[in-house]
């Protein structure tokens, strides 16, 4: 079982696009499948996951971005937006937060 860190810009998210119980069924799928989601190249590993969203399908449905740290057990979830939203985050801002989880996790 891993242990699921938010960051803040998440936490904020996530209200808005799921529900307590749809945020359990994410959890639940990446608890069995960490590495479900495609490396973003450039990334340094962190990952985005194509999430149908209730009544969206996964083409219109959310982009979750997490990272995940398997030796530690945990999967950082940093953010999450709608398809409709924007298409990409640029990988070097990926990278930031990745390092910044590296940092906050080495301390």
């Amino acid at each position: 079982m891993f242990e699921f860190i938010e960051t803040p810009f998440f936490a904020k998210a996530v209200e808005r696009y799921l529900d307590d119980d749809e945020y359990a069924e994410l959890q639940a799928h990446l608890n069995k499948n960490p590495q479900a989601g495609v490396v973003v190249p450039g990334s340094g590993g962190v990952r985005k996951l194509r999430w149908a969203a209730e009544g969206r399908g996964k083409r219109g449905g959310l982009r979750i971005i997490y990272f995940v740290r398997l030796a530690r057990g945990h999967i950082w979830m940093l953010t999450l937006y709608g398809k409709n939203v924007t298409e990409n985050i640029p990988a070097p801002t990926l990278r930031a937060m990745r390092k910044a989880i590296e940092n906050e996790e080495d301390d």
